[in-house]
């Protein structure tokens, strides 16, 4: 049996120290908690009422001026929490409900539009009356500043220069004869860090990119190992680029591993030799070595070699930094002799918003401290 209660305090806070302000990014993903409290009675018999979740979340957000809009469109709430910050300034106060023994639900709020929100409660009770934080009876709302959001480019964010991380040793086996020939060759992992010049990156989506090692264009070769990667530039060694999702430091499998084999035969069909080219050229290494940063991985494969035919992907990704905040980029390669006449392949950066200009480079300076 359904009980008819009836509110008897009713207000909205926020979670900062002045509990009537907050500010947050308008980019639709940042979110900052209103904390609405509630406290009522059984109608019927006066006694203090707890009202159900359900019931709790029947408490809808509207406008102060006009408590018949609910909070919608360019800005909406619920009840669900998500990954980014919810606090431009970093900390927040412990929230200490403003109406003493009432029940209290978070709602979480959200803006695409640049502007300051006034923003009050309401719910129905039972009897289908509906009562607001915004009437004479329970007065409060809360204020909040939707802020320009930062829309990341090449112009403000850095992409550090490319460290020397690990070496090691790879193997090419020609096999003729019934005898194997075993020639060591060096691999070199370079790692380049992207951050921004505001805050620390959250997370970021890839695109466009070889997500199994089975997807080299242009005939390329295919390898497990090439998962990750963008762009394969064979010359006389080979360079590979990786990119990698934010997170834990990890070890992942990377390189090429290709296998070319021929069988001669006599005048009457019969075996006379088996012949078989073997690169070999993987390794295990670290990625996601700098917290807070995108990483991208530069492996290369020294020693002249057959190492198939080249590729570039135009593979993208959208950078997300703690408050929601993104930008969209091609990561290139570009390849230059130097002047001793060796083809070096170095990373730079594009903007994939063509609403600014698609070839300027991110500048290659040392990372920028979070």
């Amino acid at each position: 049996m359904s009980v008819s209660w009836e509110v008897t305090a009713f207000a909205v806070q926020t979670s900062t120290a002045d509990q009537r302000t907050d500010a947050l990014y308008a980019n639709g993903r940042m979110q900052v908690p209103v904390i609405v409290s509630v406290r009522a009675i059984n109608g019927s018999t006066g006694a203090s009422y707890q009202l159900t979740n359900a019931e709790l979340e029947r408490i809808q957000l509207v406008d102060y001026f006009s408590s018949a809009t609910e909070i919608t469109g360019t800005w909406f709430y619920s009840t669900t929490e998500n990954e980014f910050s919810h606090s431009l300034s970093g900390t927040r106060e412990p929230v200490v409900p403003i109406v003493d023994g009432a029940q209290s639900i978070f709602f979480w709020v959200s803006s695409t539009r640049v502007e300051n929100r006034n923003i009050a409660a309401r719910i129905t009770q039972p009897n289908n009356t509906t009562i607001t934080t915004a009437g004479a009876m329970f007065n409060s709302f809360v204020t909040l500043n939707a802020r320009q959001p930062v829309a990341y480019t090449t112009g403000n964010v850095t992409l550090g220069d490319s460290e020397s991380t690990a070496e090691g040793i790879w193997k090419s086996t020609f096999f003729t004869n019934q005898v194997s020939h075993v020639t060591d060759k060096d691999w070199q992992q370079e790692t380049y860090s992207l951050t921004t010049n505001f805050h620390p990156v959250l997370k970021a989506e890839l695109f466009d990119f070889n997500t199994n090692g089975n997807q080299a264009p242009n005939n390329g070769w295919r390898s497990t190992s090439l998962t990750n990667s963008f762009a394969y530039r064979p010359h006389r060694a080979l360079d590979v680029f990786y990119f990698w999702a934010p997170g834990a430091q990890a070890t992942r499998h990377v390189g090429v591993f290709h296998q070319i084999s021929h069988l001669d035969v006599d005048q009457n069909l019969n075996p006379v030799n088996f012949t078989s080219l073997t690169t070999d050229a993987r390794a295990n290494v670290q990625v996601n070595q700098k917290r807070n940063a995108f990483c991208f991985t530069h492996m290369k494969f020294l020693g002249t070699s057959t190492w198939g035919n080249g590729w570039q992907m135009d593979a993208w990704f959208r950078l997300y930094d703690t408050f929601g905040n993104i930008g969209e980029f091609y990561p290139r390669v570009r390849e230059e002799t130097d002047e001793d006449g060796a083809v070096q392949n170095t990373l730079f950066l594009q903007n994939k918003n063509t609403g600014t200009s698609s070839t300027e480079a991110a500048a290659l300076k040392p990372t920028a401290k979070l």
